[in-house]
């Protein structure tokens, strides 16, 4: 009887500390990528001039919706697909959140010369029906010089 207290008393002690490494790893995970996700977020904050940013990453957009566009019927998951890796390129991790995404994809559509009924179909499968994106899109396309 004796050495199964022991065993126990031994299995137990076990169980504590595997559950202790496993608490503190769990929170160090969770505190190194809460760090990373600071750093990344203040190197893009803190990179210069935040108006020129912006606007490299619009032309950048607008060029590769434009490439996508030119090619004939825009293809929506290219165009996705190529504003990811611009986005990525320039720091921004949730572009499919950042307005800046969408006024450059309008403006890639304007420099491509897509047209209605295109346009339409366009804006709607790349807004996911989102009327925002929709109009961010329109802002973007409506303004680019022609």
């Amino acid at each position: 009887m004796r050495r199964h207290r022991g065993f126990t008393a031994l299995l137990g002690a076990l169980c504590l500390w595997g559950a202790a490494g496993c608490f503190k790893s769990s929170t160090f995970q969770a505190s190194s990528e809460s760090s990373s996700d600071s750093s990344s977020s203040f190197s893009k904050s803190s990179s210069g001039d935040d108006k020129s940013d912006t606007q490299a990453y619009e032309r950048d957009v607008r060029d590769a919706t434009a490439r996508q566009a030119a090619a004939g019927v825009p293809d929506v998951r290219g165009v996705e697909r190529d504003v990811g890796a611009v986005a990525a390129s320039h720091g921004i991790t949730d572009w499919e959140q950042d307005p800046h995404t969408y006024v450059g994809i309008g403006q890639g559509l304007a420099k491509a010369g897509v047209e209605e009924p295109e346009l339409g179909r366009f804006t709607t499968a790349l807004s996911h029906t989102d009327p925002r994106y929709r109009d961010w899109i329109r802002a973007g396309y409506d303004a680019a010089p022609r």
